[in-house]
């Protein structure tokens, strides 16, 4: 299925940043609920070889897309029926606009001196072998762990909404909303 892809991009100061964005309790909560709470190095408990010293920067650089669906299908399933066949087929629309993103974010972290963060959209992890933490063994690419906003508090839906115009949507009745969104920062 063909997508139109709107890239959208916007920028803010650290420290506004961490005053105006971030509520780590909150989040937190919401990650514990979640089925890959300690179950993905992207995820929570953030380990300490994943921590960030948000103090050393400047700059937060937020990059979005807003995928345009060409067609939203709608299901005549049952109701979980409809919203699981809405889900699975936006995660498929999701999988290669979002490792453009990544892609793209990994290109701006080098270019900037930064650290990318929010990739781990989709539960995707940027390991080409798959997680290790569900087995306990430690990761085996440290250095491509991105982990997601949420993961250390951020709030995704106010950065989209209020840093790049884009509200946050959700399948409803089985069908695909108008447009998904992804969205991804940059700290430089």
């Amino acid at each position: 299925m063909e997508s139109n892809i709107i890239r959208l991009e916007g920028e803010i100061s650290m420290v506004d940043y961490m005053r105006d964005y971030r509520d780590v309790e909150k989040f937190m909560g919401c990650c514990r609920v979640c089925s890959s709470f300690d179950k993905r190095w992207h995820c929570p408990p953030i380990a300490p070889e994943f921590e960030i010293d948000f103090s050393r920067y400047e700059r937060v650089r937020v990059v979005g897309y807003k995928i345009i669906p060409a067609h939203r299908n709608t299901y005549a399933d049952s109701a979980a029926d409809n919203h699981n066949n809405a889900v699975t087929l936006a995660q498929g629309l999701l999988a290669v606009p979002a490792k453009r993103l990544g892609n793209e974010l990994l290109r701006l972290e080098r270019e900037l001196g930064g650290r990318a963060m929010g990739l781990a959209q989709l539960d995707n992890c940027l390991c080409p072998e798959g997680c290790t933490r569900p087995d306990g063994l430690p990761c085996r690419h440290p250095e491509l762990v991105r982990p997601a906003l949420e993961a250390y508090g951020f709030n995704v839906a106010k950065t989209a909404s209020e840093l790049l115009g884009l509200e946050l949507l959700w399948c409803k009745d089985g069908s695909l909303p108008e447009y998904l969104a992804l969205v991804g920062t940059v700290c430089y």
